[in-house]
């Protein structure tokens, strides 16, 4: 009996307008997304489709997930990229190449990360849809593969401005997807009235008629579910619709939808059944991949008569997804397997051995060796947990214990690369109990102990190492060196300088400098972890003997290393050759679409900049990391990041300070990142001083300096708290902690032979001395920053000079106008507001006129982002350059430059590149001399 055809959907009046808003919405160019949610049957697909038929100039594409045991990592993406195919060559290169490798398309290109790929394909559909509006629609999206259902939620996260939108089926309580977690708005589908369903059965019954008394049964037997409706319509004959034949004693609805649809296929005869099975199996429900692999492909046929699947644009469709799930799971084992077999004889390389392991009930070294080859291809695609749960197949059918180990362990680093962190567990303690080989524990150990760092267990992650380590002893100086060094990072991320330091000395024990390079080992962590712990003279002795590689455009994984480098020579004041080497970092990872390493590395280059008086564009990096950091869901990296803007805004005296600090310890505290509660605390500690608001300023140092005195920070500039300590001990009256502080200082400043703690002690002597003795102290402190010019630290030196000389009894007011107008310059350029008005009241004290501080439009006044899409130009970038090297739309970039040309009165990119190059790049130029 054939169904009725209908006109709309019953009972989903509001939905469909919903979803005709959201179309709508891609029309006038301010797209969205949305994502329908419902139990199985409940017509999340019919809402799907019926919006797709309803649309007006759109242009559609659909991609539809496939229940499967075989996954192929980044198929759902690729199926996208492949419609806009031709688009590709007006992305960046580098885009075009990530995209391309992951449909398998041209070369193999170096891999990109996932975000930077998920970016790759935002710029691809919002190019696209600058020619005509464009509707994605996703059906049973918690069935694609996890790298396609993570590229199209990023998308859809990010199609407000733009003339596109995303709509997504996924089933209630799938454990793929958490459509609650989605960060999308979610349309939950109800069950149908009891009206909607009695319209349902009179429109599905029209030309042959339901009697009332069957209706009404039938209506609460499929309790709401129009699939179930459907289905026990179609299982009874006219006359048991029509109540001349009495129905089943008990009806099958809306809870028991597989087993009416299993009756279905159980009238079939075997060769349709085994079709059906086979077409169930497929990856990708390929037609002519199905065909080939049947016996008959009439059989396929006769299910299309069915009513069970249709045959139509070259894909086997299954009516519903239930049908497909149910057949499978009535199959026997031995009828899978032959199945499998039969889909694998036929199949394309890269599918073939996915198939074969699917089938494959014992160990076969063949088979685990194309699964880990496979595996390697997902990776290089970007689909870590594809190629992680691969290699854990693999690892099932390799016969030798020490094989079975090794691949464990591959599958959990991509477990780990993929968030994956619960995967891990298990995984390496099944390779730990695999093989009974000490540096195969070890390397089980280890890679344990890195999810563990990574996922915040800090203290977990200490033991782990330290039982890697046991394992080894002495027999492996390479294994041991390795461990070490991952220590001293985590002792580094865990705020404790100390065991750092003693771990960066072990991993020297083991191999030297020459040995670890030679091993593409990251050595920059020993002398990073010496330099922390105050051993600045040690530290750079092994940088300067150490051979840098300068060309990270050519080995990405070198990347983090020279990050620390860059930190480590800002730490020891050589601000010149950091910027240098972070640039070329943050330049090589743009380039190579690797964001990765971007949050630490922009949080870095904020931290220069702020020292170097570059205020402007430490904001702006250090916000860009924040964002970055957050989308990459890298918890420490983005706390890191917040503590830096934190700072500039604090010295601006922007009240965002506070929440930026209490927001970067409240992530340190859940990543494991103890030391962001110095960070956050500093921070506070300088707002207030900068405020005179002293007694608070205290409150904040005196909690730091109990966790310093715990932790024995021994780099003066990693948190620069101190000297702040000693001036807000001195203004509030307890002049024996200042000295006592000011002593540890001092030794500080002795022990590194740095000279901004040796400009600060000074001045701090300065404040404790009284009258002319002061000027001694002032004048060293003068010398001392004319070695390393940090600007900020100047005028501050000069402004408690100025004060010094007007609180005397011999007033020396002409004198300290001079001072306190050089402060006053320095101020007003980094718009350090707070600083200003202390300078500004001392000038007044002093009896000069203070003029109105001139403001003018600049740098300063855009956002993060405009002022990053402004430097990019620039440097000369196109927009889709620009776009794909600060991970945003084309679109985007477009909407940032219309801004910056209001804001700053300019009309063209010349004149912008003019503004910037004025403006932006002499503060680039001083840090370079230092």
């Amino acid at each position: 009996m054939g169904r009725q055809v209908m006109e709309g959907l019953v009972g989903r009046t509001a939905e469909c307008a919903r979803v005709a808003g959201l179309m709508e919405d891609a029309r006038l160019a301010r797209g969205g997304a949305l994502v329908i949610s419902g139990e199985p049957g409940i017509g999340k697909t019919a809402l799907l489709l019926d919006a797709v038929g309803r649309s007006q100039g759109h242009r559609v594409v659909v991609i539809k997930g496939v229940e499967s045991e075989v996954e192929l990592a980044g198929s759902g993406l690729g199926e996208l990229i492949g419609v806009f195919a031709d688009e590709l060559g007006r992305l960046p290169e580098s885009q075009a190449n990530a995209l391309r490798a992951v449909r398998g398309a041209g070369g193999r290109p170096a891999a990109a990360s996932p975000y930077a790929i998920f970016a790759a394909v935002h710029g691809l559909v919002t190019l696209a849809a600058e020619e005509r509006p464009l509707i994605i629609a996703v059906d049973d999206a918690h069935w694609l593969d996890p790298m396609s259902r993570d590229g199209l939620l990023f998308v859809g996260r990010r199609l407000t401005e733009h003339a596109a939108s995303l709509l997504m089926t996924v089933r209630t309580h799938e454990p793929a997807l958490d459509h609650r977690a989605t960060g999308l708005p979610v349309l939950e589908l109800p069950r149908l009235s009891t009206t909607d369903s009695h319209a349902l059965l009179a429109a599905l019954t029209a030309e042959i008629g339901i009697e009332p008394r069957v209706a009404a049964e039938l209506a609460a037997a499929a309790d709401g579910n129009p699939l179930a409706v459907r289905e026990l319509v179609a299982s009874l004959s006219a006359g048991q619709l029509r109540g001349h034949v009495a129905l089943p004693e008990t009806l099958a609805g809306g809870r028991a939808l597989r087993g009416l649809m299993s009756s279905r296929v159980a009238r079939l005869d075997a060769d349709t059944g085994e079709a059906l099975l086979i077409a169930a199996l497929s990856v990708d429900a390929d037609l002519a991949a199905v065909t080939r692999a049947v016996r008959t492909p009439e059989s396929l046929e006769h299910a299309a008569a069915a009513g069970l699947i249709s045959l139509t644009g070259g894909r086997v469709e299954f009516s519903h997804p239930l049908l497909r799930s149910a057949i499978s799971d009535a199959a026997s084992a031995r009828a899978r397997s032959r199945a499998y077999d039969a889909l694998a004889a036929t199949a394309a390389d890269e599918v073939r051995v996915l198939y074969q392991a699917a089938s494959a009930r014992t160990p076969d070294e063949a088979i685990a060796g194309g699964l880990e080859h496979a595996a390697g291809r997902a990776r290089h695609a970007g689909g870590h947990l594809t190629a992680a749960r691969t290699l854990r197949r693999a690892a099932e059918l390799t016969g030798s214990a020490k094989g079975r180990a090794r691949r464990l362990l591959l599958a959990a680093a991509d477990a780990r690369a993929a968030g994956r962190l619960d995967l891990v567990e298990g995984w390496v303690r099944d390779a730990y109990a695999a093989t009974d080989v000490a540096a195969v524990r070890a390397d089980a150990r280890t890679e344990y102990a890195r999810a563990a760092m990574w996922s915040g267990q800090i203290n977990k992650a200490r033991a782990v190492f330290a039982d890697a380590l046991r394992h080894i002893g002495e027999s492996d100086p390479g294994r041991a060196a390795e461990i070490h060094l991952e220590l001293a990072l985590l002792e580094t991320m865990g705020g404790r300088p100390p065991d750092a330091a003693v771990a960066a000395v072990n991993a020297l024990k083991h191999l030297s400098v020459e040995e670890m390079r030679s091993r593409r080992l990251p050595w920059p962590l020993a002398p990073h972890a010496m330099i922390l712990n105050g051993d600045v003279a040690g530290g750079l002795e092994l940088l300067d003997r150490g051979v840098l590689d300068l060309t990270p455009r050519a080995n990405p994984h070198a990347l983090p290393a020279l990050c620390h480098t860059a930190q480590s020579f800002t730490w020891c004041e050589r601000f010149g050759p950091a910027i240098e080497l972070i640039d070329q970092v943050i330049e090589a990872a743009r380039s190579a679409s690797a964001p990765l390493i971007l949050p630490d590395a922009l949080a870095g280059r904020s931290e220069i900049a702020h020292w170097t008086g570059s205020w402007t564009i430490a904001a702006a990096d250090a916000a860009e990391a924040v964002r970055l950091g957050r989308e990459l869901d890298q918890l420490g990296a983005e706390a890191f990041a917040m503590t830096r803007l934190g700072n500039v805004q604090a010295d601006r005296g922007d009240e965002a300070a506070l929440a930026m600090a209490g927001a970067a310890e409240e992530l340190g505290t859940r990543g494991g990142v103890d030391c962001m509660t110095a960070y956050a605390d500093a921070i506070r500690g300088r707002f207030e001083l900068g405020r005179s608001n002293f007694r608070a300023a205290a409150r904040a140092l005196d909690r730091l300096a109990a966790q310093v005195d715990e932790i024995s920070l021994g780099s003066p500039l990693t948190v620069p708290w101190a000297a702040d300590y000693v001036e807000v001990l001195i203004r509030t009256g307890r002049r024996d902690d200042a000295l006592r502080r000011h002593a540890d200082l001092e030794g500080q400043a002795d022990r590194t032979g740095l000279s901004w703690p040796a400009a600060a002690a000074a001045r701090c002597r300065g404040l404790l001395a009284s009258g002319d003795a002061a000027d001694e102290h002032f004048e060293e402190a003068m010398s001392r920053h004319a070695r390393v010019d940090v600007p900020f630290e100047r005028a501050r030196t000069l402004l408690c000079w100025g004060n010094s000389l007007l609180s005397r009894r011999a007033r020396q007011p002409a004198r300290a106008g001079e001072l306190l107008a050089d402060a006053l310059r320095t101020f007003e350029r980094l718009r350090a507001t707070p600083w200003i008005r202390q300078a500004q009241a001392a000038l007044t004290a002093a009896g000069v006129a203070v003029p109105a501080t001139a403001r003018t439009s600049g740098l300063d006044d855009l956002t993060a982002q405009e002022l990053q899409v402004s430097l990019a130009v620039a440097r000369g970038l196109s927009n889709p350059e620009v776009g794909a090297a600060l991970f945003i739309s084309r679109k985007t970039v477009e909407r940032h430059l219309s801004a910056v040309y209001r804001k700053l009165g300019l009309r063209s990119r010349t004149e912008l590149t003019a503004h910037v190059t004025r403006n932006g790049r002499a503060d680039r130029e001083a840090v370079a001399s230092s």
